[in-house]
C-alpha cells in the first residue's frame, strides 16, 4: 500500500478530494488538490486531484442550470394552465344549452 506523504494511503487523500469535491467545498478542494499537485509524486493521485479539480465547475454548472430550467419551467405551466382555462370556456360556451348561459 503506498502513502502519501502525510502518512495517509494514497486511496484515502483520493477519496478526500473526490468527496470534497462533490460537497462542493471549493476552499476544501484547493487546498487538498493543491498540496497534492505541489507535493505528491505519485501520479494516480494528481490524477485524482485533477479530476476532482475539473468536477466542481461541471457541478456548479448544472446546479445553476438547474435553477434556470425551474424557473421556466414555471413559466410553461402557468401558460399552459392559461390555455387550458382558454380551451374550457370555448368548450363550456359551445356545448352548453343557450338557456343556460349567463
Amino acid at each position: 500500500m503506498q502513502k502519501a506523504k502525510l502518512g495517509i494511503s494514497v486511496g484515502l487523500l483520493g477519496a478526500a478530494i473526490y468527496l470534497t469535491a462533490l460537497s462542493g467545498s471549493l476552499l476544501g478542494l484547493l487546498v487538498l488538490a493543491g498540496y497534492v499537485l505541489l507535493v505528491e509524486d505519485n501520479q494516480w493521485l494528481r490524477l485524482s486531484a485533477g479530476q476532482g479539480g475539473g468536477r466542481l465547475p461541471v457541478l456548479y454548472l448544472c446546479h445553476s442550470g438547474r435553477g434556470l430550467c425551474a424557473g421556466r419551467a414555471g413559466h410553461h405551466q402557468r401558460r399552459w394552465q392559461s390555455v387550458q382555462r382558454l380551451h374550457q370556456r370555448a368548450c363550456a360556451e359551445r356545448y352548453c344549452d343557450p338557456g343556460q348561459r349567463s
